[in-house]
C-alpha cells in the first residue's frame, strides 16, 4: 500500500468534511434502499456506511465488512466507495480489481429481487456491471493522473538542473575568459618589476604580487573546473588546502604574522579546509581594512573543538579601497554551518578586529 503524506491542517479538515458526506450519502442509501427490511440487514448496512472513515487506513478491512453490509442488506454506496479506495491504496489493481467487482456485481444482485424476463435480466446486470466497475475505474484514473503528475515533476526538475548546468558553463567560460586575463596581467607584470627593479623591497613586493596571483590562477582554475562539471557527476577533486599549508599562507601573505599552531595533524579533512579558509578571509580583511597591522593567528585544539582565531590591531597604513562583495565573512559562515560550527566577528576595544570560528569535532 502506498504511504500517506503528512496532511496541511487545512486538507485534514478538508478530509473529515469528506468523510462525514460520504458516511451521510452511506446512511441515507441505506435507509432509502431498506425501508422495509429486518433490523439485521439495516444495522449491517449502517455498520457498513459507519467504517468508510477507516478505508484509508484499513483499506482491506474495511472492505470486507463493507461487502457483507452489502450481502446481508444493501450497501451499495458504502461498497462503491471501498471499492474506489481499493483501486487507490493497492499495488495489484487488476487482479484485485477483477474479484472485488464480481464480489460487488454479486452483492447487487443478490441483494436486488430476480429479475422477470430478459429486459429486466439485461437492465439489472447492466446497471449492476456499472456499480461493480465504475468506482474501480476511477480510481484507476486517479492512479494514473498522480503518476502522471509525479512525472511531469520529476521532467521539470530535470529541465531546472540541465538549465543551472548551462548557466553554470556559461558563468565558468565567462569568469575564465575575464578574470583569469586580468590576474594573469598581474603576474607578468609583477615578474616584470622584479626582475628590472633596482630596489630591494620593490623586488620582495613584486615577487609576493607575482605568487599570489599565480595561487589565484590555480584556484580560479579548480573553481571554473567545479562550475563547468555537471551536479553529481564523478569528478577528480583537486587537492584541497589543510592545516600544512597554512605556513606557506602566512608566510606568503606580505604581512608579519604571529602564528599560533596546536592542533593535531589527524584532523580531518573538512575541518582542516575550514581552519585554511578561516586564516585565509581574515589575511585578506586584514590587508583591505587594516593595512600594516599587527597581525596573530591562533589555532588550537582543546580535545572537543577547534578553535581558530585572526586578531589584529589598527591599521598604521592608509587604507585603500578595494571591491569588495562582502560575502567572505557570509562563506565562513556557511562552510562552519555545516560542520556545526559557529563565527564570531567584529570590532575589538584596541581599534582592531576579530575573527573567531568554533569547530567541534565530528
Amino acid at each position: 500500500m502506498r504511504t500517506l503524506q503528512p496532511r496541511t491542517p487545512s486538507s485534514r479538515t478538508r478530509g473529515v468534511l469528506v468523510e462525514a458526506g460520504l458516511v451521510l450519502l452511506a446512511v441515507v442509501d441505506a435507509l432509502i434502499s431498506l425501508p422495509y427490511a429486518s433490523t439485521a440487514a439495516l444495522v449491517s448496512a449502517l455498520v457498513a456506511a459507519a467504517v468508510l472513515p477507516l478505508r484509508r487506513r484499513f483499506p482491506w478491512a474495511t472492505a470486507v465488512v463493507v461487502l457483507v453490509g452489502l450481502y446481508w442488506g444493501y450497501a451499495l454506496f458504502a461498497a462503491m466507495v471501498a471499492v474506489f479506495t481499493l483501486a487507490v491504496a493497492t499495488r495489484a489493481r487488476r487482479r484485485v480489481g477483477v474479484v472485488v467487482s464480481l464480489l460487488v456485481f454479486g452483492g447487487n444482485l443478490v441483494a436486488t429481487e430476480l429479475p422477470q424476463g430478459v429486459d429486466d435480466w439485461v437492465s439489472t446486470t447492466l446497471y449492476g456491471l456499472i456499480f461493480a466497475t465504475a468506482p474501480w475505474a476511477l480510481g484507476e484514473l486517479v492512479v494514473v493522473r498522480r503518476e502522471l503528475s509525479r512525472r511531469l515533476a520529476e521532467i521539470d526538475e530535470r529541465a531546472a538542473r540541465e538549465a543551472l548546468e548551462r548557466e553554470r558553463a556559461v558563468l565558468a567560460r565567462e569568469m575564465h575568459d575575464v578574470v583569469s586575463h586580468q590576474v594573469s596581467l598581474i603576474a607578468v607584470q609583477a615578474g616584470a618589476l622584479q626582475v628590472t627593479s633596482g630596489d630591494e623591497s620593490t623586488r620582495t613586493a613584486a615577487r609576493t604580487i607575482r605568487e599570489l596571483s599565480v595561487t589565484t590562477l590555480d584556484e580560479l582554475r579548480g573553481m571554473v573546473e567545479v562550475l563547468r562539471t555537471a551536479g553529481g557527476a564523478p569528478r577528480d577533486d583537486a587537492p584541497q588546502p589543510g592545516l600544512s599549508d597554512l605556513a606557506g599562507l602566512t608566510g606568503g601573505c606580505g604581512m608579519a604574522v604571529r602564528c599560533r599552531l596546536d592542533v593535531p595533524g589527524d584532523l580531518p579533512a573538512p575541518v582542516q579546509r575550514a581552519v585554511f579558509r578561516t586564516v585565509q578571509e581574515g589575511l585578506t580583511n586584514v590587508r583591505k581594512h587594516a593595512p600594516g597591522a599587527e597581525v596573530s593567528v591562533t589555532v588550537v585544539h582543546d580535545g572537543a573543538r577547534t578553535r581558530v582565531e585572526v586578531l589584529n590591531g589598527p591599521a598604521t597604513e592608509p587604507v585603500q579601497l578595494l571591491p569588495s562583495a562582502r560575502h567572505g565573512l557570509l562563506g565562513l559562515r556557511e562552510r562552519a554551518a555545516l560542520l556545526d560550527g559557529e563565527v564570531q566577528a567584529g570590532p575589538t576595544a584596541a581599534g582592531g578586529f576579530s575573527l573567531v570560528v568554533t569547530i567541534p569535532d565530528p
